[in-house]
């Protein structure tokens, strides 16, 4: 597609939707188990929640303990003066919008974190009694990588494949 010009200079102008710009798949249903749709992205979503809100930043400090940290500076309790601490919270809750709707916002997560949960509990459970039959008690099974079966082949055949190769670089 040739680069659109500005009449009033010679620099490329960002191709707008009417401009013959195609979007693959849109509009296109793609049918996905939600089973294997949380396998795939409950751990980045999980993981990603739990360094945004529960692990302290390089100062120590999570966002909540920041949050209270920043109004006792605006209440000037920071130099010594004392007040009670309802008083501290009350003015933290006055910080305004965006404080609230993220904290909602944040409290909502739990409930996609519990689906997911209750839906992979049982895989999960499988899952690691396999890996410890093999690994702990030193049974001869094979390994479980998924409770669905054509994740389980594919994942056999890209072990298989792995051990191949290692094979044909050791013996060359």
């Amino acid at each position: 597609m040739a680069k659109r010009t500005n009449k009033k200079t010679t620099k490329p102008v960002r191709p707008q939707l009417g401009d013959g710009v195609e979007i693959l798949n849109a509009g296109s249903v793609l049918e996905d188990p939600i089973t294997s749709t949380l396998e795939t992205n409950y751990m980045p979503y999980a993981m990603s929640v739990i360094v945004s809100r529960a692990l302290p930043e390089i100062d120590g400090f999570k966002p909540a303990h920041r949050k209270l940290l920043y109004t006792m500076y605006k209440m000037g309790l920071l130099t010594g003066a004392r007040t009670k601490s309802a008083n501290i919270v009350g003015a933290t809750m006055k910080l305004g919008l965006a404080w609230d709707l993220s904290d909602t916002f944040n409290g909502l997560m739990m409930i996609p974190n519990l689906i997911g949960v209750l839906v992979l509990s049982g895989t999960v459970v499988d899952i690691t009694r396999n890996y410890f039959d093999r690994r702990v008690k030193g049974k001869d099974i094979e390994p479980m990588w998924s409770a669905f079966l054509e994740y389980q082949k594919q994942e056999e055949a890209e072990a298989a494949a792995e051990e191949a190769e290692l094979e044909k670089a050791a013996n060359e």
